[in-house]
């Protein structure tokens, strides 16, 4: 699919802009689109918080205030647990998890959450396909422990799960089969040697986010093996260690991604998930006589509570809804891009004449840079987008007051908004439920963002070193279409190209992401799909290919064993004749 302009296409953007310059206030009554119908999951949906960590996971009592978690009259729908996204797995990996009363985790720091997200998005899979045993959780460094039991409470909740620091964790405590982690760098001060010895594992599982491998040399996705008698060893000890490279191992192993993470199908759901999350909310963080923990803790409830009303409100129906995040400062965008990358989205979808409500971007950073972005969209004056930050709302009524002054008072049809960081639940609905393109750049959005089934936008920038698509190609089915989308991707922060070109490109991508039927949608139908079967999931094909050397580990202690015994019952019987001949 070409997604270059035809002359066509180039004049509705001309007329386009030249109806904003005419009508730069707007004293038209503002469009009200229809309320959008939930559309029926008949397809399976992975499994609840609920479902696989208990009621006490989820904290669901102790809300401070009926309306600390904004709750809905809406009713949830009835919770299902399904396997492997509804495709059958294969029953070695199936019978190796029931066996299996414990699992290491190891999590690394990374930068904006990405190998954390990864790593917790795999416990989930395993309890998704019955996995009911515990997980022993080492994180590379303290402070991470907060942070993850923020963005998911669950884990603090859970009986099943333990949260240690490395440096209070002790290698030979309970060693274990498997260790596994879902983004592995393995450098600086965090670095694991010999990550089978470090963890007290036979197996150590390195998986690495879709398509790590082509951003970094030194992060590979590996299986580490040694046998139990060497893990008493010094850490240094290489000689009975066993290292496979999985991409060289399997060739389809590059694109390959993770299965989704769990996504509730009703915000009402989101709200009852997260309600313990909300306590507090409404203890000012500057009366609090305690630690700045707990002054923090005060800020997050509160945060979340804010953002709960105003999700709440953006997914009635009554707007367009599009996530963001990645915009500064990561792997391949080594600087603040976001008042580029907004402006030209924002304004690009100013131009389509295809939506029907207004449009609000919502924006996962606590701060981008408003005031450049704010002064791009000054110069020329007509655009009709606002540039805001959530404030503290105490209802839904603020909420609606506030997008009302923001948007109808105003005439504009567009709000760019930032709302921080979220709990990850929320976040994961954000970017899957919205009916417009979401932005991303990091790996760890990846999951959520395939399985979609609707357009987005992957940027990779130049930090990233790589001309390659990121975009899948789907075993090669959709090589130039997947080129044609990183460039247009690349057209959010490319400042080789001017605002006008990247506008005209990017009106083509939106008015193609309204229609259902284009070519552009059915690639992304086809991109869920795909990433829904088991064997293009890295974590199955990558344990499948684990447990078998595990299996075949064991089965050669055993026989080291049984040879150590005999000989062992040999020599004495040795001894007890020479005794009886004496």
């Amino acid at each position: 699919m070409d997604m270059s302009l035809p002359m066509g296409d180039l004049e509705l953007v001309q007329q386009a802009i030249r109806h904003l310059q005419g009508e730069s206030k707007r004293s038209s009554p503002p469009r009200r689109g229809e309320p959008s119908t939930s559309s029926s999951h008949s397809h399976p949906q992975p499994l609840s918080p609920m479902e696989m960590f208990g009621s006490s996971a989820l904290g669901r009592g102790g809300s401070s205030s009926s309306s600390s978690s904004s709750s809905s009259h809406e009713q949830v729908a009835p919770l299902r647990i399904v396997t492997g996204g509804g495709h059958a797995l294969p029953t070695a990996l199936t019978d190796f998890l029931q066996e299996q009363t414990k699992i290491r985790v190891y999590i690394e720091a990374s930068l904006n959450f990405g190998h954390q997200t990864n790593t917790i998005n795999i416990l989930f899979t395993l309890r998704s396909i019955g996995y009911e045993g515990a997980f022993d959780i080492v994180v590379a460094e303290p402070e991470m422990i907060k942070d993850l039991t923020g963005m998911f409470p669950w884990l603090v909740e859970d009986p099943e799960v333990t949260l240690t620091a490395r440096e209070d964790f002790d290698r030979y405590s309970e060693p274990l089969p498997l260790c596994l982690t879902g983004g592995f760098d393995n450098n600086d001060n965090e670095r694991l040697p010999i990550p089978t010895l470090e963890m007290g594992v036979n197996c150590f599982l390195a998986l690495q986010p879709y398509r790590f491998e082509r951003l970094s040399n030194d992060s590979r996705s590996r299986i580490y093996l040694q046998p139990t008698d060497a893990l008493d060893g010094m850490p240094d000890d290489e000689s009975q260690l066993t290292v496979i490279d999985l991409c060289n191992a399997n060739d389809a192993f590059l694109e390959m991604s993770y299965q989704p993470p769990y996504v509730p199908s009703t915000f009402a759901e989101c709200q009852q998930l997260l309600q313990s999350s909300t306590v507090g909310w409404d203890t000012a963080p500057e009366e609090l006589e305690d630690s700045e923990t707990a002054r923090q803790q005060a800020r997050w409830a509160r945060t979340v509570h804010n953002q709960l009303l105003l999700f709440s409100v953006l997914f009635s129906g009554e707007y367009h809804v599009a996530a963001a995040y990645g915009l500064m400062n990561n792997f391949s965008l080594k600087t603040d891009c976001s008042a580029n990358i907004l402006y030209r989205y924002s304004t690009a979808l100013s131009l389509c004449p295809a939506k029907r409500k207004r449009s609000v971007i919502v924006v996962f950073h606590a701060n981008i840079n408003d005031v450049l972005l704010k002064s791009k969209l000054a110069v020329e004056g007509y655009w009709g987008v606002a540039v805001a930050a959530m404030p503290d709302f105490t209802s839904k009524a603020q909420v609606r007051e506030f997008l009302r002054a923001q948007l109808n008072n105003e005439g504009n049809e567009i709000l760019v908004l930032t709302v921080g960081k979220a709990p990850q639940l929320l976040f994961n609905f954000c970017f899957q439920q919205g009916d417009l393109p979401c932005i991303f750049e990091g790996e760890g959005s990846v999951p959520v963002a395939f399985s979609r089934g609707a357009p987005f936008l992957y940027m990779k920038g130049p930090g990233a070193k790589s001309g390659e698509s990121f975009y899948p190609h789907l075993n090669g089915a959709y090589p130039k279409l997947s080129s044609s989308l990183h460039r247009m991707s690349s057209c959010l922060f490319d400042t080789a190209l001017s605002d006008r070109q990247c506008q005209t490109y990017l009106f083509k991508f939106f008015k193609m992401s309204f229609d259902p039927d284009s070519a552009l949608c059915r690639y992304f139908k086809r991109v869920a799909a795909f990433y829904a079967r088991p064997d293009h999931n890295r974590l199955f094909v990558a344990l499948e290919l684990a447990i078998q050397r595990l299996r075949a580990l064991a089965a050669r202690e055993e026989r080291a064993r049984r040879l150590e015994s005999k000989d062992s019952k040999d020599a004495k019987g040795s001894d007890d004749d020479e005794e009886t001949s004496s």
